[in-house]
This record gives C-alpha cells, sequence and structure tokens, in this order.
C-alpha cells in the first residue's frame, strides 16, 4: 500500500527523532511522520510502502553513517534522501550525496533549513501555523 504523504526519519537517538517529527508535524500538517530508531527497522517499513522522502541521521552508535545512506538507498531508489549531519561545509555535503543522499542539512541549522531543503527535494505544500 503506497502511501505518497508519508516522511520516514531514521535517527538512533530518540530525543531527536522526537524533535524532527515535532518540528515535521508543526509545518507539514497535511504528512504522516513515521519514525524508525535503525536502518533495519526503516528498510522493514520501507518494504510495500513508498515514502516521499527520507530524513537521515548520520550520527550513528559505531559510525557508518554513510553506510547508512548506502543501505537505505538500496531499499528506496527513486525517494529523495535528506541526510543530517553534526558538521557544516562542502566536504560532508559531498561525502554525502557521493553516498546517495539528494541533500544535506548540518544540525545547528536544522529548524529552517530541513524545511526549505525538504521543500526543493520534494514537491511539499508548507502549512505555517
Amino acid at each position: 500500500m503506497a502511501n505518497t504523504d508519508t516522511i520516514l526519519i531514521v535517527a538512533s537517538n530518540l530525543q531527536l527523532r522526537r524533535a524532527l517529527y515535532d518540528l515535521l508535524v508543526m509545518h507539514l500538517t497535511q504528512h504522516c511522520i513515521v519514525l524508525a530508531s535503525s536502518d533495519s527497522a526503516a528498510i522493514h517499513l520501507a518494504q510495500g510502502r513508498e515514502f516521499q522522502a527520507l530524513i537521515v541521521d548520520l550520527d550513528i552508535p559505531r559510525g557508518g553513517g554513510l553506510e547508512r545512506i548506502r543501505r537505505l538507498r538500496a531499499a528506496c531508489p527513486s525517494t529523495p534522501l535528506v541526510a543530517l549531519g553534526l558538521e557544516e561545509g562542502e566536504m560532508y555535503m559531498t561525502a554525502a550525496t557521493d553516498a546517495g543522499a539528494t541533500d544535506y542539512v548540518a544540525k545547528g541549522t536544522l529548524s529552517s533549513q530541513l524545511i526549505l531543503t525538504l521543500g526543493k527535494a520534494i514537491p511539499i505544500c508548507i502549512h505555517r501555523q
């Protein structure tokens, strides 16, 4: 069953998942926001479901953020994937996009930049309260 108004957040950190959820629910009122705490949970959720976008945290225990992008890109090859990283800069954006991300957002610019980046990556209607 496809639901193209669904955005998947993949983040190991519970506080980050909650913050991202709250941010998106506030700005994207017409979308369903789904949370996954691991790559395997995200891949399981992607089976039989189409997401409009993936928001993927690169800061995972024991490293491997770029590998996370590769695994999720393989599971959802045509879905826009926005990577979230700790650092700002072209080097980090290039590494993420080379691994398969559609775009990269530094966590320090998260609230405003993430919504703008999603707006570029997917055709969404942003409703502000």
